[in-house]
């Protein structure tokens, strides 16, 4: 079953789009020894601002 679920993360984030993100979390994690929750904060951080931004832009047009 985790192998499902790994399976389904990576046809997900194997975009060229989403590519940059898969390697700063593998940084995060590998180099700077970061735990899980810390970068899941920082990408929920990154998704939040990215989201007000596109969001503004849409309204404003």
């Amino acid at each position: 079953m985790p192998a499902i679920g790994f399976a389904m993360l990576l046809r997900i984030m194997m975009k060229l789009e989403y590519i940059m993100f898969f390697i700063v979390g593998f940084i995060l994690a590998a180099y700077l020894e970061l735990p899980i929750l810390a970068i899941a904060l920082i990408g929920l951080a990154i998704a939040l601002y990215d989201f007000y931004q596109n969001k503004n832009k849409k309204g404003t047009e």
